[in-house]
């Protein structure tokens, strides 16, 4: 054992700076690092962490596999070492940073601490990225730790910043994590109630070319169906094939689209009780229950392009409501976050219907919307060549059925689909 170390702290010297020769070194050793982690352990001291981050990363790696449960000591190391690494040499060991991280994240998820991880990937992410709108695998990791701890505002700052880039290289970065980080950041804006954001984030879910993540793909597009519901009061689904190829596997969702569609509200209500358990197994009941309120409103957002003005008793009678107290109530909702404008007459019970007071025909305006035009195709364009890097997997698979989908509902660090 002696002597097997020195020969590899020798040929860790004898790299030195040479980067590339480092993780050469490292890549040759993995299975000695592996099984001498203790011994190594002590040799951190010897070794400066800025100029030998690669050396550090590889033990820490090693250290966390092995770990049967992540106690501070490991906490602080790992976050010792994201703190004050040399970043250019962390980019060189991408792939041991994924695999660092996922494992983490995994234990931590586990052992109910996700938010001790929290800050650890965060950091990790600024040093590994090249820049803000680079995609990196660590960001499922982040959102994976964020859902499980119910803790949003710290991802907030990476989520809003538009993708523009990611990882060439396949054992740093795949389709699957692209898919993933697009489906689970969903899932937090839609748990913030941020709409916009969620369908955003799901539409590009669906729009990646991963023929081999079916399961993915499928739980993407069931969220897509109710997020758009909610936001926009309506289904389209003209422009995208996904949901030609998953017909069959979304049909309960095309169901309670129809029954959104229509004016009744008892017949969204019959179709959400018949088909409650498979809403409840999927792990979406919680938002099929925001669409009733949501039928109420986009109800009354129609009534708006018939009718200049109403009673607020007539008003409750057409949307099928139980008198004007709630049709108020869902008005002043509705003006609040400017989805209608209207004028309500307290001495008379009667409201107007207003056109919206932005006519978005000035200048700044139309900057605005061609600025965000041009972000969209960009972002759009980036994304499929970010997946034509790592696309290479069978189609055929997208044939394959889901059994179980919790490992979607309940995040863990494996990157893998439901099926696997």
């Amino acid at each position: 054992m002696a002597g097997a170390l020195e020969n590899f702290v020798s040929a860790l010297e004898k790299a030195g700076d040479n980067v590339t020769e480092l993780t050469k070194v490292l890549e040759r050793n993995s299975d000695f690092i592996a099984k001498n982690i203790a011994s190594l352990s002590l040799l951190l001291d010897r070794f400066e962490l800025k100029r030998w981050t690669c050396v550090h990363a590889a033990i820490m790696r090693a250290k966390i596999i092995a770990a049967q449960s992540i106690d501070s000591l490991i906490l602080m190391q790992t976050r010792n070492l994201f703190e004050n690494c040399n970043p250019e040499h962390l980019r060189a060991v991408k792939p041991l940073v994924r695999e660092l991280c996922e494992h983490l994240t995994s234990k931590l998820i586990a052992q109910s601490m996700p938010m001790s991880g929290i800050p650890i990937i965060l950091m990790a992410i600024r040093k590994v990225q090249d820049s803000p709108a680079h995609l990196t695998s660590l960001h499922v990791n982040l959102c994976q730790l964020g859902l499980s701890a119910k803790c949003f505002n710290p991802l907030l700052p990476i989520l809003n910043t538009d993708v523009l880039d990611a990882d060439a290289d396949k054992q740093s970065f795949d389709s699957k994590d692209g898919l993933l980080y697009f489906y689970y950041g969903g899932m937090v804006y839609a748990t913030l109630k941020k709409w916009d954001r969620s369908l955003h984030f799901f539409s590009i879910a669906l729009m990646l070319p991963s023929p081999s993540c079916y399961p993915i793909i499928l739980e993407a597009a069931k969220k897509y169906i109710i997020v758009s519901l909610i936001h926009n009061g309506h289904l389209n689904t003209s422009n995208n094939s996904v949901f030609r190829r998953l017909k069959f596997a979304l049909d309960v969702y095309k169901k309670l689209a129809d029954a959104f569609a229509e004016p009744d509200p008892t017949v969204l209500a019959r179709v959400v009780e018949e088909n409650m358990a498979t809403f409840v197994l999927d792990k979406n009941y919680g938002l099929v229950k925001q669409l009733f309120d949501y039928h109420i409103k986009s109800r009354i957002q129609n009534l708006t392009k018939t009718f200049m003005s109403l009673s607020l008793k007539d008003l409750a009678a057409r949307v099928h409501l139980s008198g004007p107290k709630e049709a108020e109530r869902h008005l002043l909702e509705m003006i609040a976050s400017k989805s209608i404008f209207v004028k309500i007459d307290q001495r008379n019970g009667t409201i107007r219907f207003l056109d919206n007071p932005e006519q978005y025909d000035s200048p700044e305006m139309l900057k605005l919307l061609s600025d965000k035009m041009n972000a969209a195709m960009n972002l759009q364009k980036n994304l499929l060549q970010i997946s034509d890097h790592s696309v290479v997997e069978d189609a055929t698979e997208i044939k394959k059925q889901p059994r179980n989908v919790s490992n979607l509902h309940a995040p863990a660090s494996k990157r893998k689909t439901p099926s696997e």
